[in-house]
């Protein structure tokens, strides 16, 4: 079988060859009128963030999917043709958008699709009302210099994955609904200059591994619910200028060690009652401290302060005294009212009854009703609290009614039927008297800590001076979890290696802990220390004279390492 012949070579038949040069032109002809697509994963990251926001900008053309096509400019990153977008060498580098704050009608969410843009060097998504939980996969962007998604409603906690990004230099997750504790795992990021977590709901302790950040220039926590004492390790902070802890539930003294911070210049600590003791010496002439709402410049021993928290559940309490106390001045007066209105209307019954005019009972003087007495009774209960109660006496004496029968009869003003909201209790001296509860008298504890408020400062502070690899003693709540805690047979103490007896502080043994730093005077302050272990450290220093007065102290075991 012969190919045809051209018509302009008659009597030559056409080759292969011939064929595969007509097929090349007609597909290259058609590679002209095909969509240009650039990195598949830049596509599914930038497709993503599209098909979730309610509002993209009208210059994402999802027709052409490579929003890097023709982009030049002398200077790397070049802008895009997309809004927000820029890109560098082909690959999206950068995605910039913002909004009003408030979540749009879908409530779009973060997508997980994002990692996706592997060469992504900023994200800014503020303001946008993003709600969700902020996806793990972020801390691949190996690459990532700044993220920044303030302003949103995101929840949930903040990924530790975030830690692996040693690139990351500015962090904003300011003005969102995080709850959790902060990652230790942050300390990953050895290039953060700027930190900013505020107003969320984060709470636990500071982590004593920030204070590997040492290239961390801000670091921004107000507003949140952040407790527990200062780290004596965030001495290490050399570049930190600017902190801000104001409005959270911190406690204690600063630490000695920070007075080696040179380079600060504004520190916000307000609104932290529970911070006490000499405030921060100024490191420089141009240092600015506001510790308003704090017990800076106070002894510890005589800062009296509740965390917010605390404060929060004796609301319903005052509230039912304040009730009560409405109660008892208003319910007599009401009393006395709906009294003299019954007895009138029955006086108005008896004359329509005896043909009379019943306007002449309104007319005809009125009997000057009974004397009513109120008394406030407080009935002790057997867990510690008492009830108030409000009594009422209607003044008529028994012998003053014929039987219980007529009175009930003739309408007895108070019957439970015309005056359901109280209780009758049928007395000796008078024919009726009526109790209502009035609200609740402020006479037991609530359900907070009960060792000693002292001994769980004293082991804070002592724990902060040890430095020990294990989780340090400066966490919120009760260090005895129970009466009795951490002997033989009993459950373990809520803080690592202490042991109680009756709320009270019995032994510490922290044996090879880790420990490297100094033993703190603030161990004296536990009168019922009768056993201490700290063998096997790397403790250095003296010991305190302040041990002395330890007179239950029975064992004292602070062999060191062999290293030590």
């Amino acid at each position: 079988m012969s190919l045809p012949q051209g018509p302009h070579h008659p009597g030559r038949s056409w080759t292969s060859a011939h064929w595969l040069a007509i097929a090349a032109t007609i597909m290259a002809m058609c590679m002209t009128h095909v969509t240009a697509i650039g990195d598949p994963g830049d596509v599914l990251a930038l497709q993503s963030l599209a098909s979730t926001l309610t509002d993209i900008p009208s210059s994402w053309d999802r027709q052409n999917l490579d929003p890097c096509s023709g982009v030049e400019c002398p200077r790397e990153p070049c802008p895009s043709a997309w809004q927000g977008v820029s890109c560098s060498g082909g690959r999206v580098v950068g995605i910039t958008l913002s909004g009003s704050g408030s979540p749009g009608p879908g409530s779009p969410t973060l997508p997980a699709a994002l990692a996706n843009a592997t060469q992504l060097h900023q994200l800014q998504l503020r303001g946008l009302g993003l709600t969700g939980t902020i996806p793990p996969g972020l801390g691949a962007l190996a690459s990532l210099v700044s993220l920044d998604l303030n302003f949103n409603q995101l929840t949930g906690s903040i990924p530790v994955t975030l830690g692996s990004l040693d690139q990351l230099q500015y962090l904003g997750l300011q003005q969102n609904r995080l709850t959790g504790q902060l990652p230790p795992s942050l300390a990953g990021c050895g290039s953060l200059r700027m930190l900013q977590l505020s107003a969320n709901e984060l709470s636990g302790s500071l982590p004593d591994a920030w204070g590997g950040l040492q290239s961390l220039v801000v670091l921004d926590l107000d507003g949140n619910q952040l407790s527990g004492r200062l780290p004596p390790q965030w001495f290490r902070l050399q570049g930190l200028s600017m902190v801000h802890l104001a409005s959270n539930q911190l406690l204690g003294p600063f630490p000695t060690s920070w007075q080696a911070m040179s380079n600060l210049s504004r520190m916000d600590v307000s609104g932290n009652c529970g911070l006490c003791g000499p405030p921060l010496d100024p490191p420089s002439p141009d240092f600015q401290l506001d510790s308003s709402g704090t017990g800076l410049g106070q002894s510890c021993d005589t800062v009296d302060c509740h965390p917010p928290a605390g404060a929060r559940q004796w609301a319903p309490i005052i509230v039912a005294c304040v009730l009560g106390l409405f109660l008892l001045l208003v319910i007599p007066l009401a009393i006395f009212v709906i009294r003299r209105s019954l007895r009138q209307h029955a006086a108005r019954v008896d004359a329509a009854r005896a043909g009379a005019d019943p306007g002449d009972a309104e007319k005809a003087p009125q009997e000057t009703p009974p004397f009513h007495t109120a008394e406030l009774f407080q009935v002790a209960m057997p867990d510690g609290a008492r009830v108030s109660m409000v009594c009422i006496s209607d003044g008529l004496r028994r012998d003053e009614a014929t039987t219980d029968d007529e009175a009930t009869a003739g309408g007895d003003p108070l019957d439970p039927v015309v005056f359901p909201a109280l209780h009758r209790v049928t007395g000796q001296g008078s024919l009726g008297t009526w109790c209502l509860l009035a609200g609740l008298v402020l006479s037991w504890n609530p359900a907070h800590a009960r060792t000693d408020p002292d001994t769980v400062l004293a082991l804070q502070e002592a724990g902060a001076e040890l430095a020990c690899a294990v989780p340090a003693w400066n966490e919120s709540g009760d260090p005895c979890s129970a009466a009795t805690c951490g002997a033989a047979g009993s459950p373990a103490c809520a803080w690592p290696g202490v042991a109680c007896e009756a709320w009270a502080v019995v032994g510490l043994a922290l044996p090879s802990a880790g420990c490297t730093g100094t033993l703190s005077p603030a161990l004296g302050q536990l009168p019922g220390l009768r056993r201490l272990d700290l063998s096997s450290n790397a403790l250095w220093g003296g010991v305190p004279d302040a041990l002395g007065a330890l007179g239950a102290l029975r064992a004292l075991s602070m062999k060191p390492t062999a290293s030590s």
